[in-house]
């Protein structure tokens, strides 16, 4: 394969008929060694191989007269060759994460949906119940009003007659007290 003068300085000029005239020369021979490196995937190989063609114009103002072209042109192969090696190898480890990631929500929904989980849920609604039957009506009638009325403190203290403040210090009391109600029936494994 001969590279003449006037091919290496119309490439050094940017010159469109070098440019084409380098392409018709090596692209079939580029072709065939790519395809050998990517075990013959030829979508992969012409993608490289544009590439490659890339460089070679991005690269070409710096040739000489005394160039080995062909060696320079499989250079950037190689070197493409490998950056599309170096992609897919982290391309895999994000989808190797990613699949980790999947499988963990898997099995996290596995557990939620499980009998077991079922069966837990509804002793701890159970136990939570035996609990709230357990405080004083005062204290019930309070934690109803702000969780499951869901009003505000300030409508809870004009409702008692009592200031907010005073309404705070109660409500933490009371959720205190709820807390190790639940925490001795969960120990007597009690729930009536």
């Amino acid at each position: 394969m001969d590279f003449s003068r006037d091919l290496i300085n119309g490439l050094k000029a940017g010159e469109e008929n070098a440019y084409r005239e380098l392409y018709r020369m090596t692209q079939q021979m580029l072709l065939s060694f790519i395809l050998m490196k990517v075990n013959g995937a030829r979508d992969t190989a012409e993608d490289i191989l544009s590439e490659v063609y890339c460089d070679a114009f991005k690269y070409s103002k710096t040739l000489t007269l005394t160039h080995n072209v062909r060696a320079w042109l499989y250079r950037i192969t190689r070197s493409k060759i490998a950056d599309h090696f170096r992609r897919a190898k982290k391309q895999k480890r994000i989808i190797t994460v990613q699949s980790a990631s999947t499988r963990e929500k898997e099995a996290r929904n596995l557990l939620t949906n499980a009998p077991e989980a079922e069966v837990l849920k509804k002793e701890n609604q159970i136990m939570f119940s035996a609990a709230f039957k357990r405080l004083p009506v005062s204290s019930r009638n309070l934690l109803r009003l702000r969780y499951i009325e869901e009003k505000s403190m300030k409508e809870i203290a004009a409702s008692l007659n009592k200031t907010e403040k005073a309404v705070e210090n109660i409500l933490y009391r009371t959720k205190k007290e709820f807390i190790n109600e639940i925490k001795n029936m969960s120990r007597e494994k009690i729930y009536s």
